[in-house]
């Protein structure tokens, strides 16, 4: 049942190149097979078309630094929120690796010419960054804050996320 699930996926996908057709055949000890040629007694299967998306255009052009600044001025109020999906706050992980792995969510997602700013424990982390996703790894045992803003091209804070707290455990060398 199982390869045959996969064999309708499959030949789904081919359809898509196939020009919306797929020709099915019950063999005779059972097997079903499909193709996108014709084969001799399969029946001719219509494949709805697939949903596309066509990215609006952008105009990429140099501005000036004036018209930057006002830009990241009329963007700057429309952020409704900013909050540390995970970890969730108060929330212990297990990683004797000392690997965390932080994400942030924002409402609206990230405008163009703005970036992440991560702090743990007061210390920001990295340079700027366009993802939401942040990987720690060799983070030391015990309790920490995160805090998480948007920044804007100019490195000026546009919105600030609550801190939330985690409590990392390791093994520790002395146990």
């Amino acid at each position: 049942m199982r390869s045959l699930l996969i064999l309708v996926g499959l030949a789904l996908c081919i359809s898509v190149f196939a020009q919306d057709r797929v020709y099915k055949r019950v063999n005779p000890d059972g097997s079903v097979e499909y193709s996108d040629q014709p084969i001799e007694d399969a029946e001719v299967m219509k494949v709805p078309k697939g949903s596309t998306f066509t990215m609006p255009s952008t105009s990429v052009g140099s501005r000036s630094s004036s018209n930057r600044s006002q830009s990241n001025a009329d963007t700057s109020a429309s952020y409704e929120s900013l909050e540390i999906s995970s970890p969730k706050n108060d929330e212990a992980i297990r990683s004797n690796e000392g690997r965390v792995t932080a994400l942030a969510k924002s409402v609206p997602s990230l405008i163009r010419g703005h970036s992440f700013r991560w702090r743990m424990d007061g210390r920001v982390l990295h340079q700027e960054i366009s993802s939401p996703v942040l990987q720690m790894t060799s983070v030391n045992r015990g309790t920490h804050n995160l805090e998480v803003d948007i920044v804007d091209a100019d490195g000026k804070v546009v919105i600030s996320s609550e801190k939330i707290v985690f409590h990392l455990q390791r093994v520790s060398v002395g146990n």
